[in-house]
């Protein structure tokens, strides 16, 4: 029998479990969950409670006592399965496409086993990649292994065609999932042919359910549904305001023993310790105990060549000398790889940059994990948890929630795939929604509130600015403190003015002047010292060669004077170089996202180039990325976004991603923002007849082309630019040759300004200057008075 169960509270549910008959066993989607549920239970409670993967473990034992079971392979066994035998079949699939095809292949299998059902989606996936899958598939087939999605179906297979087993026989509640895959609805049901299978399900979430959601699968004519008695909650907390990036000074003045603290990220890290300012700070964190031995020995190997049994040797070899446990612990890992690649294979494998990527994987996914829980003197400590953890949260407790600009978004509502994949794959199985999700986070939100003393650390600008935040807290009634825990003697010191300071000796750009306008010391550490650190994200594209990427794909798409039609494949092609170049190791869905956002832009600024030769009817010459090098007073170097010259006039466009990245027009007018004027200077040194042309100044915006900015003398311009709608436009009064004098003069300037300056104060000309700037943890800002 299958069994949905909707509740108002998780205590209503256990309570209800509790006094029904029959030996339970609780089925959690992992340990983590498992473990806040035993402490949710009944000390007495003789209820089991295990994970999924102990729960399949349980029924293969128990429906192939004595014969051949499943051979499952894990996600580590069947990279390597599928990374030796990758150069017989497909030598030319680079590391990229092999994983990007294993993620896509291990998630399509989740919905069905049915290649052919499946045909659509693969028409819509690159040939590399569609041809990859193929493989996967075709491998599994071909060796008899079986990864967890396979095992499910023979799972259900099996308990469909086998008679009642009777150490099966008891009830299996289904707690703290929100998703589940097709094949495991389909286990389910198959289980509730002859067992009692419950699946609670929170009634504020009822009505909620989309048709594409799992627990719309769940449900068929032999499910019964029952609700359990409304109750009515009213959530509400104490609200602090607070600054950004003062946390730790709010926390020091009035956290206390046995408080639970709840930072507003998905996952803890080491770092998040550092927020807290206590002794006697407990918490608990994922931790790859070999992270850094792991990173050292993968460096060793990089320029290692031969085969894999002259590696197999070498690891034998270093774990004879190796004098750390941690060391020999990876070497072991190495070897133990190696080992099964040559129970896998009679062939000897010559040893590749693809060889050693694959072997890396395998080894990270194959190291023992533990979590690292700092020991306290005190009996009673202080508790730090991520949004992760709010069913595990002591409502008897208090609790402080601290929200702060620094954390990452706690939950992402995009998709994995588009509209029309979507709507396949809702044929075969449960789709994975991001907003149910974020629904569930808002359920356990307010039962937290309602049920428990909070009190809540965040910016007044949060709510205004942040959708995911925005969206927590409706409902949820806070009540503002006007309590001001931070002593007001605080002083701020510059220590920066006490250090030597070094002379800028460059060339300048455009760039370089702009952010000097933007912030003197900002500038300093950027261009003097050059001591930012260059940031690398290993699973997804930095801010830089984002906006890098689509300039180059608006560049290309005109010098190879392409089709709008090609702009997918050209977006793809550029992607991977940028992938191969920086080493990448995107996830799928981080990939299509990229994808979709970077193809997006650059069709908005073609159309949006294109839209303008139709506005002025004539042909505009556009040219992406223009290099200048002046020395006319001031040694200025550098590129122009985008130049258009026609009969009438000169296009000078910078292309941005996003309005706020855009200076308005009184900043250009006024000379607030400087780049445009720089290249107006550039432009006069490169185009022969400048002067005979009208100049047209602008700002494109990537994002949305309507909000783009362009600046003109030209009345009639100004008028068939208002009249399409193009974007937004303003009329330059002055004459454009004085305008261009005075900016011209400013940039002189500037130069001996900044050549003067021993001071370079930290002035963020307005706040988006501090927004990805590097400085902004650390930097007093505007906060002390300067000479």
């Amino acid at each position: 029998m299958m069994q949905i169960v909707y509740f108002s509270e998780k205590e209503q549910f256990l309570n209800e479990i509790e006094i029904s008959q029959g030996e339970k066993v609780f089925v959690a989607p992992s340990p983590a969950k498992a473990d806040g549920l035993r402490l949710r239970l009944p000390t007495e409670s003789s209820h089991d409670v295990i994970t999924i993967a102990k729960f399949t473990s349980n029924l293969v034992d128990a429906l192939w006592e004595g014969e051949d079971r499943p051979l499952v392979k894990r996600k580590s066994e069947l990279l390597l399965i599928f990374g030796i035998l990758k150069n017989k079949y497909f030598p030319e699939l680079g590391f990229e496409q092999f994983n990007q095809a294993y993620n896509l292949f291990s998630d399509l299998r989740s919905f069905t086993l049915n290649q052919d059902a499946l045909s659509s989606i693969m028409e819509e996936q690159p040939e590399i990649i569609k041809r990859a899958v193929l493989l996967f598939w075709q491998l599994l087939e071909v060796t008899g292994f079986q990864d967890e999605h396979g095992a499910y179906q023979q799972i259900a297979e099996r308990l469909r065609s086998h008679q009642e087993v009777s150490e099966l026989g008891k009830t299996y509640i289904f707690w703290g999932f929100q998703h589940l895959n097709g094949q495991q609805v389909d286990l389910l049901k198959a289980l509730a042919l002859r067992y009692t299978v419950i699946l609670p399900f929170p009634l504020a979430l009822k009505d909620k359910i989309k048709r594409s959601d799992w627990i719309s699968w769940i449900k068929d004519n032999n499910t019964d549904e029952k609700n359990l008695a409304l109750k009515e909650i009213s959530p509400r907390a104490t609200w602090l305001p607070v600054n950004s990036r003062e946390l730790s000074l709010h926390l020091k003045g009035f956290i206390q023993s046995g408080d639970q603290i709840i930072l507003g990220v998905s996952n803890l890290t080491p770092s998040h310790i550092d927020i807290v300012p206590s002794q006697i700070v407990s918490f608990k964190i994922p931790h790859q105990i070999l992270e850094n031995e792991l990173r050292e020995i993968s460096e060793k190997i990089k320029n290692i060549s031969g085969t894999h049994l002259e590696m197999q040797n070498l690891c034998t070899e270093e774990m004879k000398k190796t004098r750390t446990l941690k060391h020999y612990r990876v070497w072991q890992l190495y070897h133990e790889a190696l080992i099964a690649i040559s129970e896998l294979t009679d062939d000897v494998l010559q040893i590749d940059s693809f060889f050693l990527k694959v072997l890396d994987q395998v080894v990270v996914l194959n190291q023992p994990r533990t979590s690292y829980v700092p020991v306290s003197s005190e009996k009673f400590s202080i508790e730090l948890k991520d949004m992760s953890s709010l069913e595990d949260i002591d409502r008897k407790r208090r609790v402080i929630l601290c929200v702060d600009e620094r954390f990452d978004e706690i939950q992402s509502l995009g998709q994995n795939y588009t509209e029309s994949i979507q709507k396949s794959l809702s044929v075969l199985g449960p789709l994975k929604r991001n907003e149910l999700e974020l629904l569930f986070k808002q359920w356990e939100f307010r039962d937290l509130f309602s049920r428990g003393e909070v009190i809540v650390l965040m910016n007044e600008g949060t709510l205004k600015h942040s959708l995911i935040w925005k969206r927590m807290f409706s409902g949820i009634l806070l009540l503002k403190s006007e309590k001001n825990v931070i002593q007001a003697d605080r002083a701020v010191k510059d220590h920066f003015l006490s250090i030597p300071k070094k002379s800028f000796d460059s060339t300048f750009s455009a760039t370089k002047l702009q952010t000097y306008i933007d912030c003197p010391r900002r500038f300093y550490f950027n261009y003097i010292e050059k001591i930012f650190p260059l940031i690398t994200f290993e699973k997804d594209f930095d801010p830089m060669i984002s906006g890098t990427i689509v300039h180059e794909i608006i560049e290309i798409f005109y010098l190879e004077k392409m089709d709008i039609n090609d702009l997918g494949g050209l977006t793809r092609r550029i992607m991977q170089r940028y992938i191969e170049e920086k080493r990448l190791l995107l996830p799928r869905e981080i990939y299509l996202q990229r994808e979709l956002v970077f193809k997006h832009r650059s069709f908005n600024g073609i159309q949006f180039l294109k839209k303008l030769e139709e506005v002025t009817s004539e042909p505009i010459d556009w040219k992406i990325e223009e290099s200048f090098n002046l020395k006319d007073g001031i040694s200025l170097k550098g590129r122009i976004d985008c130049i258009g010259v026609s009969s009438q006039y000169i296009f000078l466009l910078d292309f941005k991603s996003t309005e706020s990245s855009a200076a308005n027009s009184s900043e250009v007018v006024n000379l607030e923002a400087i780049q445009l004027w720089v290249y107006a200077k550039a432009a006069k040194n490169i185009i022969k007849d400048y002067d005979q042309k009208t100049i047209v100044l602008g700002y494109v915006v990537l994002d949305d082309s309507s909000k783009s900015n362009l600046i003109t003398q030209s009345e009639d311009l100004v008028s068939e630019l208002k009249a399409h709608k193009l974007c937004k436009v303003h009329k330059l009064k002055d004459e454009f040759s004085d305008k261009l004098k005075e900016a011209d003069e400013k940039l002189m300037n500037l130069s001996v300004l900044i050549a003067e300056d021993d001071i370079f104060p930290p002035k963020p000309r307005h706040n988006m200057t501090c927004h990805y700037c590097e400085l902004n943890k650390v930097c007093i800002k505007s906060e002390i008075p300067h000479v």
